[in-house]
């Protein structure tokens, strides 16, 4: 008894609201509503240009894209751009303290050099080169996250979200899919 009230409910229901997304299972037991969410063009990349649609976008305006439609992919997109952001500041820094230490060594030659000093610019050259090498994988792991963001906007617009209403022998069942 308690299924027929539970399917007539579900019918009712389905038919009240007229939502075309609604599928209702052959014993009549459990009702389905799903949402699509692929209304959204697919994203191509080529280096830091980005096709949506026919809508050519550079980085800062696909971040923007994003924003506004895919907020996981703009999250692992900003993540990478804030990467990228300090990688190309490490590689700066290490240019600028590596050009600071050959100055150094042009002003005072190593023949003439006083300990101290001669310390001084190794150390720079060291710290230079240490930025610089450190710099290399941040920029590779930022743009790599930059770039997946893509692959990650394509894999979540095709996804679906349904909530489905389920009658079985130990009681009423609502489950979200996402």
């Amino acid at each position: 008894m308690k299924r027929v009230i539970f399917a007539m409910l579900m019918i009712a229901l389905s038919t009240i609201v007229m939502a075309q997304n609604f599928e209702t299972s052959e014993d009549g037991l459990s009702v389905t509503y799903t949402k699509q969410t692929n209304d959204l063009p697919m994203t191509y990349r080529s280096g830091n240009t980005y096709v949506v649609g026919n809508q050519v976008m550079n980085r800062y305006q696909y971040g923007a894209y994003l924003c506004q439609n895919c907020p996981q992919a703009y999250a692992k997109f900003n993540l990478g751009l804030n990467l990228n952001h300090a990688g190309w500041g490490l590689f700066a820094g290490g240019c600028a303290i590596n050009t600071t230490a050959f100055i150094m060594a042009m002003c005072h030659p190593v023949k003439d050099a006083v300990l101290p000093y001669h310390h001084a610019m190794n150390a720079l050259y060291w710290t230079g080169d240490i930025l610089l090498t450190a710099s290399i994988p941040v920029l590779i792991v930022g743009y790599c996250k930059q770039h997946n963001a893509a692959n990650m906007y394509n894999t979540l617009r095709n996804s679906q979200q349904y909530v489905s209403l389920n009658m079985g022998s130990n009681g009423l069942g609502i489950a979200y899919h996402f």
